[in-house]
C-alpha cells in the first residue's frame, strides 16, 4: 500500500525474463483495460527491481524491518517523508510496500525524474530530521539499494548521507582492467587499422575510442559486480574485506604482467618482427 491515497502491487517471478514476459502480455494488457473501466487505473510506472543489480536510476528503494508494535508510528514517519520529498524538484511519487509475512521487510520507494533530484533529497536536510522519528520504529538500520557506476564506484545512501567507494579502490580496479585492453588493442586492432592506411592520428583517436567504449560499457560493469563486496563504501570499508581485495587484486596484476611478458605473441612491441 502507498503512502499516499492510492495503492501498489508486488509481484514476484523467478527470472528477469519471465517479469519481462508478463508485463508484455497479452493477459496483462487485457486486465489492465478491465480495471480501467472500473477505474482502477495505474498511476505510477512499473519499477523493475532484479535481485543482484541496482535500481533504475532516480529510484531509491529501502528495506525497513519494523516491530508489529511500531507499524502506525513507522507509516506516519513514512507520510512525512513522502509529504517532505514532494516539495524537491523532480519527485514523481512513493509507495511503501507491507511484508507479506510477521517477521518480513517493509520496502519502501522514492522515485524522481533524474538521479542527480533524487540524490538532493536523500542528502537533504529536511529528510536528515525525519529519520530519528522512523528510526525509533524499526528493530534494525534501514538497508538501502546501491547503485553502481560504469567507473567503478558504487554509491550508498547509508543513512543520512551518500557514501561513495574510495578513489583508491576505484584506480586499482580500472588499472586491473585496463592494461590487458591496451595491450591487447595495441596488438591487434591497431595493425589492423594501420593495414587500411588511416592517419596514425585517426588510428589512435579509433583505438582509444574503442578501449573507452569497452572499459565503460563491458569491462568495468563486470569487474564492479564481482569486486562489488570490495568496492562497496559500508560492507567493503573494513579492514579485513579491504585488506583480501588488495591482496586479491595485486595478485591478479601479476598474473596479467606475468602472461603478456611470458608470451610474445600478446606483445606489440615484436609483432612485426
Amino acid at each position: 500500500m502507498s503512502t499516499g491515497s492510492d495503492w501498489a502491487g508486488v509481484i514476484i517471478f523467478e527470472s528477469p525474463e519471465d517479469l519481462q514476459t508478463w508485463l508484455d502480455s497479452d493477459v496483462r494488457r487485457s486486465l489492465l483495460a478491465e480495471g480501467e473501466q472500473f477505474g482502477v487505473m495505474t498511476t505510477v510506472p512499473t519499477i523493475v527491481l532484479v535481485a543482484g543489480q541496482s535500481p533504475p536510476p532516480g529510484i531509491a528503494v529501502i528495506m525497513h524491518r519494523v516491530a508489529p508494535q511500531h507499524e502506525a508510528a513507522f507509516t506516519a514517519a513514512q507520510t512525512d517523508l513522502l509529504t517532505a520529498s514532494k516539495a524537491f524538484p523532480g519527485f514523481t511519487s512513493a509507495v511503501l510496500v507491507r511484508p507479506t509475512s510477521s517477521d518480513g521487510e517493509w520496502v519502501s520507494a522514492t522515485i524522481f525524474d533524474s538521479e542527480s533530484h533524487l540524490q538532493k533529497w536523500m542528502n537533504s536536510p529536511e529528510r536528515a530530521a525525519l529519520l530519528p522519528e522512523l528510526r525509533e520504529q524499526l528493530s534494525t538500520e534501514f538497508v538501502t539499494y546501491t547503485r553502481h557506476t560504469p567507473f567503478g564506484s558504487i554509491v550508498r545512501f547509508d543513512g543520512e548521507s551518500a557514501k561513495v567507494t574510495p578513489d583508491w579502490k576505484t584506480a586499482m580496479i580500472v588499472l586491473l582492467v585496463l592494461f590487458p585492453i591496451v595491450m591487447l588493442l595495441t596488438r591487434f586492432f591497431g595493425p589492423a587499422v594501420e593495414a587500411l592506411g588511416l592517419n596514425p592520428g585517426l588510428a589512435t583517436w579509433l583505438s582509444n575510442g574503442v578501449s573507452v567504449v569497452l572499459l565503460t560499457w563491458v569491462v568495468m560493469p563486470w569487474a564492479t559486480k564481482v569486486f562489488a563486496w570490495w568496492l562497496d563504501p559500508v560492507e567493503g570499508a573494513a579492514v579485513r574485506p579491504t585488506i583480501k581485495g588488495v591482496v586479491i587484486i595485486v595478485i591478479l596484476y601479476a598474473i596479467t604482467l606475468a602472461v603478456f611478458l611470458a608470451f610474445r605473441s600478446l606483445q606489440f612491441w615484436d609483432y612485426s618482427s
